[in-house]
């Protein structure tokens, strides 16, 4: 079986921070020595340059950082460490993967499907292309949760995932799940897909039908196994995101600030492509409609330091979103800590509108820009990191902006529910040894 072997290889593509090496090797911690489990970091793939340093800083034991997914089926590909075509190592016993959301996520405006190849459809290709020619025993995969939501004629983006898994003869299988479910006070709705392969399936020309039915059978009789592990591993957060903030004395927060406030951020007044107004014109409307007149019950602070990190629009937002919590809710965000994302438009902010009882979770972590209401700062990029499960004690090198830890952050994997899937595939591969 998987688990009889001494050390399980790993590889990544488009995980920003390589958080499932991070928690393949918390696990092997727990096991302790005398399970003999150990992981080695084949490579990693990612296009982004300074996310590149960030894992050359971090990983300094993975021997390969490929530059593009969209190459990862070929026998070589240009690897950044060395510079150079490299060839790419097969026989991984793990793939993790996190293909580009861009065109799939929710907030898009012009959703595609996988099959029109946007940012997604390729990177996913080049997935899926790694898993035909290398074949690693378990494959991995989180999106957005929008790709399991059906369109106009019961199409979900999900189910071609799924397809192009069994098609190469793996079982497969997918999830929702939620962050604040596994230990971790966020509120993150996350696709989990997984495959695992089906050693001794029919292959070659002609046996297609043969493999996807093979692969269907298999699918159907791990896939109760797999959820079940899943939901035994559950456990709601009781943590208030407070507890991993840094305190407001701490000198990345002052520092943070001092950037911040030396900058002089200008508010982008042009409307955005497609876009019918401004966020002038959208304001004011929500100041009409709600008959808020000229109240600045969040900014009419004279002289507050806080102000000076925040440009007009953010301050407008602020107001008129504390007035709207105030109205709607009857708490005052000014007191009670909440935390919202500014970078979204007046009508949907989120963190603003959280049900009683997950009043202590975090909004979902995105690459965008956190103000915390009661603090009356930014969420720096490592708190970010905190809230999806990494820690700085868990790297070696955290000396990087504070744009680019938040940016890892809203793209990355949770740690903890990446720790249950790993776990959960490890205990079904092993029971899934041969085609049933």
């Amino acid at each position: 079986g998987l688990l009889r072997k001494r050390q399980l290889r790993i590889g990544t593509m488009c995980s920003g921070t390589d958080a499932p090496v991070l928690v393949a090797r918390a696990l092997e911690r727990a096991l302790g020595s005398q399970s003999g489990l150990s992981f080695e970091h084949a490579f990693s793939a990612e296009k982004d340059l300074s996310k590149q340093d960030f894992l050359r800083a971090n990983f300094p034991d993975c021997p390969y950082i490929f530059m593009d997914v969209c190459h990862m089926g070929r026998q070589k590909a240009f690897d950044t460490i060395s510079c150079q075509a490299q060839p790419i190592p097969g026989d991984l016993d793990l793939l993790f993967a996190g293909f580009s959301c861009k065109d799939l996520s929710m907030m898009n405006s012009y959703r595609k499907t996988l099959a029109e190849m946007g940012t997604s459809g390729s990177t996913l290709r080049g997935v899926l292309d790694h898993v035909e020619r290398y074949r690693p025993r378990i494959v991995l995969l989180e999106n957005v949760w929008a790709i399991a939501k059906a369109n106009q004629i019961g199409f979900r983006q999900v189910d071609l995932v799924m397809e192009g898994l069994r098609a190469r003869g793996y079982a497969s299988g997918y999830r929702l799940l939620n962050s604040c479910d596994y230990y971790i006070p966020q509120i993150r709705h996350r696709i989990w897909m997984w495959g695992i392969r089906i050693d001794g399936a029919p292959a070659g020309p002609g046996k297609e039908a043969e493999v996807m039915a093979c692969a269907e059978r298999a699918s159907q009789s791990v896939a109760p196994r797999f959820d079940a592990i899943l939901t035994a591993l559950e456990e709601p957060c009781a943590l208030h995101f407070e507890d991993f903030m840094l305190d407001d004395d701490h000198p990345d927060v002052r520092a943070h600030f001092e950037l911040m406030s030396s900058k002089q951020r200008a508010s982008v007044m042009s409307k955005k492509k497609g876009a019918k107004r401004d966020w002038t014109q959208k304001y004011g409307n929500h100041r009409t409609e709600n008959d808020y007149q000229y109240e600045r019950p969040y900014t009419g602070v004279r002289a507050a330091e806080f102000l000076q990190v925040l440009n007009a629009r953010e301050r407008e937002l602020l107001d008129l979103k504390c007035l709207d919590v105030l109205n709607e809710q009857g708490k005052d965000p000014r007191s009670v800590p909440m935390l919202w994302e500014l970078t979204q438009s007046v009508e949907r902010v989120p963190g603003t509108r959280v049900r009683r009882d997950r009043q202590n979770y975090a909004t979902c972590i995105l690459p965008g820009m956190l103000w915390h209401s009661s603090r009356h700062r930014w969420v720096l990029g490592i708190e970010k990191l905190a809230l999806q499960g990494v820690f700085a004690a868990d790297l070696i090198d955290t000396n990087f902006s504070q744009k680019l830890l938040g940016d890892l952050a809203g793209n990355a994997f949770t740690t903890t529910v990446c720790a249950a899937n790993l776990i959960a595939a490890l205990a079904c591969a092993d029971k899934l040894s041969a085609a049933p």
